[in-house]
C-alpha cells in the first residue's frame, strides 16, 4: 500500500520534503516532548504499570487506517499548527502531514480545522477504509450527534458532518491526549512551518520515537 500511495504521490512530496534547516527547527521546538517519549520508552511496558498506559494509542482493527489529528495554537502569532498522522493496522507510518492556518475564532474552530484537513487529505490520498481519531472531544461529539446544529460552529460542524457520511468506511473516535501525542507534536512542529510540510515512513527523530513507543505499546482497538 505504502508504494502505491508513493508512486501516486512521489512528485507532489518530494516537492515539500522537509529541508534540513526546518529538521532542526522542528527538534527544537519539540525537544521536550522527545525528552519525554525517551523517558516513556525506557524499559517497555511494565507488567502492572501506571493505569494511564490504556488510554495510549491503539491499532486499528483489520486493515484499515487510523488518522490521528491535532491542533496548536499560537495567539500572539495568530496561528494555527495543525498536525495529521495516518498509520496502518501494524502502526507503521504511512503519511503524515504539518500545516499552519490563520487563528480565526477558538480552539474548537482550530480542532474543527484538523480534523478537516485529516478528511482532505485521506481523499487526497484515495484513503477510504479509515477511523479519525483525536483528543478534541466537544469536535467529535458534536460530529457524531445526529440533528441540526444551531451554534455558531454549527456550519463548520455540518461539513464535516458531511464529509464524514461521504465516505462509508470512514469512522470518527475520541483519544486521549496519551492516544494522540504524535498529531499533537506534529501540530505544534506545524506552527514553525513556511508552507504545508509532508513526511513518509519516517521524520524527524522525536517523531521516530513516539512512534516506536505507540507500537510498542498498542493494543487492537475493539
Amino acid at each position: 500500500m505504502k508504494n502505491i500511495w508513493h508512486r501516486r504521490n512521489k512528485f507532489v512530496f518530494e516537492k515539500k520534503f522537509l529541508s534540513p534547516a526546518q529538521v532542526v527547527q522542528f527538534s527544537i521546538a519539540g525537544h521536550e516532548d522527545y525528552k519525554e517519549a525517551r523517558r516513556k520508552g525506557e524499559g517497555g511496558p511494565k507488567a502492572g504499570g501506571d493505569d494511564r498506559r490504556v488510554l495510549r494509542w491503539r491499532r486499528p482493527e483489520g486493515r484499515s487506517l487510523k488518522a490521528n489529528f491535532d491542533a496548536a495554537l499560537n495567539e500572539t502569532l495568530y496561528l494555527i499548527g495543525v498536525g495529521i498522522v495516518i498509520r496502518d493496522h501494524n502502526g507503521e507510518l504511512v503519511a503524515a502531514k504539518c500545516a499552519n492556518r490563520r487563528y480565526s475564532s477558538s480552539s474548537f474552530a482550530a480542532e474543527s480545522t484538523a480534523l478537516w484537513e485529516a478528511m482532505e487529505m485521506c481523499k487526497e490520498l484515495g484513503l477510504w477504509d479509515v477511523y479519525f481519531e483525536g483528543d478534541a472531544k466537544e469536535v467529535i461529539e458534536s460530529v457524531k450527534r445526529e440533528g441540526e446544529n444551531d451554534s455558531r460552529h454549527g456550519q463548520i460542524i455540518e461539513d464535516l458532518q458531511q464529509s464524514l457520511k461521504s465516505c462509508g468506511s470512514w469512522k470518527l473516535g475520541f483519544s486521549h491526549r496519551e492516544g494522540n501525542e504524535v498529531a499533537h507534536h506534529l501540530a505544534k512542529m506545524a506552527l514553525y512551518c513556511s508552507n504545508d510540510q509532508y513526511l513518509m515512513e519516517e521524520g524527524p527523530e522525536s517523531i521516530n520515537v513516539l512512534l516506536e513507543n505507540d507500537k510498542l505499546y498498542s493494543q487492537t482497538v475493539t
